[in-house]
């Protein structure tokens, strides 16, 4: 079927009319959804940053050297796993120190960035390998006198 232009004035500035309002609505739709995600994205943050600084002082080292997450962090009525929580607690030459159950063997980033957490946190959005897009907040921090990098990441595909 071919598509032929109206003849008829009324039905032409009908149809343009049509074509404008639509233009107009997609663009109001997308200007909200990308405020919308960059609010949601910026409360995730704050709500990220507040989780490391609790981290912060529930790690500690065992007389052996090995880094240890305090069992009385979790305070919330689900379980660490279904909250889409990972920890990943690096030294300063990368190995890595401490990671949570729920992250694995699985890797926030990998080997520190120059600069990363140095005097602020530094965000940023990642998909997991085989797992879930995160938004992760790292900071350097010392944890009994020992410079570390912390990341921690939460479950970003609810924002998506």
């Amino acid at each position: 079927m071919i598509w032929r232009r109206p003849r008829n004035v009324r039905t032409r500035l009908t149809v343009w009319y049509v074509a404008v309002l639509a233009g107009i609505l997609l663009l109001y739709g997308g200007g909200i959804s990308a405020v919308f995600l960059l609010q949601a994205r910026t409360q995730l943050d704050h709500h990220a940053v507040e989780q490391l600084e609790t981290v912060e002082g529930f790690l500690h080292f065992r007389p052996d050297g090995t880094l240890l997450l305090r069992s009385d962090y979790h305070d919330h009525p689900y379980p660490l796993t279904e909250q889409g929580r990972f920890i990943e607690v690096l030294a300063e030459n990368g190995s890595v120190l401490f990671r949570n159950e729920s992250l694995g063997n699985r890797s926030l980033g990998g080997a520190p960035a120059s600069g990363e957490g140095v005097n602020s946190y530094s965000p940023r959005s990642v998909r997991l390998p085989g797992g879930p897009r995160v938004r992760i907040v790292s900071r350097r921090h010392a944890i009994g006198g020992r410079p570390t990098l912390i990341r921690l990441a939460l479950d970003e595909e609810k924002l998506w």
